[in-house]
């Protein structure tokens, strides 16, 4: 097992250096940010009452006139709109009529509502229920729309399939580390959002600091669905390389190492396992690198996820490791230069026979053969870390005759997707 594990710690550990001066810290906040919003009903110790203070110094949201901010009020969806077009600073003047059968130009909201429609942040339907109570749902909609959020970490919460008109929204919101839902998985989105949750989601789409760690109690979790925190893309989907450049746009940086090729967003490197094009490679792996401000200790992971299955130190390059495991996943923990503070994380995941499969079929270019297809033939050792398939074209001699032609036999990583042909 620690061969397995050594490969991607010297990996992680030869781009420390290299990728650093790539990273930049997150944007600091002035006085003004901090300074303590006044409400009779609101505590120091409120459990979003830091949300509450920043969005209140911007302007973008206010309590009532009798000094209370309501925190367990439900927001509606005029409200909403007020706050959208707040942050925004959208232009409310000489607005195009939405034309709603429930919103007149009389109403408190009309110009604000207008402006949100206008920009296709709410859709343009007839009737908008400004009285309405705003669903998670909803929220996630909006904030994800208002701010062009992108990111994708597949089916994850149990309760929002991909049929869920809100799916895609509340997945980008997830990958963003804006949500982490409910402690069952849930995201619940029918329900209604209160002024004190919806305060804490838009601090988070506004400034990173207000977004949980990037290492908590469910990171172990998150690692078994392929997801690695702070990064916004997950293994357990098909995401290729291509989709992330085309929601990010050019690396920061971007090259070969250990045999795979990465590119660089913000914090996080994206592995393929080719050497060659990878505009449409699946993604196999992701490394997390910290910026300055990062101060997560050796100490602070365990207490959060416990012990790990294997650490040491490695005299030759310097640094030291923990690493966390089971059969689905390798999360790693690098602390570079004899630091206790977290220098890096690394996630491997292993792929599902179907995505195994796909991958084998792309690399071959009999994706889009509909008579090709991979079948999964097992090894005769289940602990391996390889699939084996038999690569095969249908052949049809008559209506009720097909034959299958082998076309080859193949292993495939289950953690990196590297192929290699059998020679039997």
């Amino acid at each position: 097992m620690k061969k397995q594990h050594l490969f991607w710690k010297t990996v992680v550990i030869s781009m420390l250096v290299s990728l650093v001066v790539l990273i930049q810290p997150t944007i600091g906040h002035s006085a003004d940010d901090n300074s303590r919003a006044s409400f009779s009903d609101i505590t120091q110790g409120y459990w979003a009452s830091e949300e509450i203070t920043f969005l209140t110094s911007k302007g973008i949201i206010k309590g009532y006139n009798n000094g209370e901010f309501g925190p367990k009020d439900n927001v509606t969806r005029a409200q909403a709109a007020i706050m959208v077009a707040r942050a925004l600073e959208l232009n409310t003047d000489n607005i195009t009529d939405p034309k709603l059968s429930d919103v007149n130009d009389e109403h408190s909201a009309y110009k604000e509502i207008a402006a949100v429609i206008d920009q296709g942040i709410f859709d343009r339907v007839g009737s908008y229920y400004p009285n309405e109570p705003l669903t998670r749902g909803e929220m996630a909609k909006i904030l994800v729309r208002s701010y062009e959020l992108k990111g994708n970490y597949g089916e994850y919460f149990t309760d929002v399939s991909l049929e869920n008109e809100y799916y895609p929204y509340i997945n980008k919101l997830f990958a963003n580390g804006v949500t982490t839902g409910f402690s069952n998985k849930t995201f619940k989105p029918d329900q209604s959002v209160t002024r004190d949750q919806f305060a804490v989601f838009f601090a988070r789409v506004l400034d990173s600091k207000f977004k949980p760690s990037i290492i908590n109690n469910n990171s172990l979790e998150l690692a078994k669905s392929g997801i690695l925190n702070g990064c916004k893309y997950s293994l357990n989907d098909f995401v290729t390389a291509k989709d992330i450049l085309d929601d990010n746009g050019e690396p920061h940086w971007e090259g070969y190492n250990g045999g795979a090729k990465g590119k660089l967003f913000g914090n996080c490197l994206y592995y393929t396992g080719d050497y060659v094009d990878d505009s449409d490679k699946l993604i196999t792996a992701i490394d997390y690198y910290t910026d300055e401000n990062t101060n997560i200790s050796i100490q602070d992971i365990k207490k959060l996820l416990g012990e790990p299955l294997e650490e040491g130190y490695d005299e030759m390059n310097g640094y030291s490791y923990m690493t966390y495991s089971d059969d689905a996943y390798f999360l790693n923990f690098i602390f570079s230069d004899g630091s206790p503070i977290l220098s890096a994380m690394e996630l491997r995941y292993k792929m599902s026979e179907e995505k195994a499969s796909y991958h084998l079929l792309k690399e071959l270019g009999l994706l889009n053969n509909p008579n090709a297809f991979a079948g999964y033939e097992g090894t005769q050792d289940e602990t391996s870390r390889e699939y084996y398939f038999e690569v095969c074209q249908n052949v049809q001699h008559s209506e009720e005759e097909a034959q299958c032609v082998p076309l080859g036999f193949y292993y495939v990583d289950k953690f990196t997707g590297d192929i290699r042909q059998s020679t039997y």
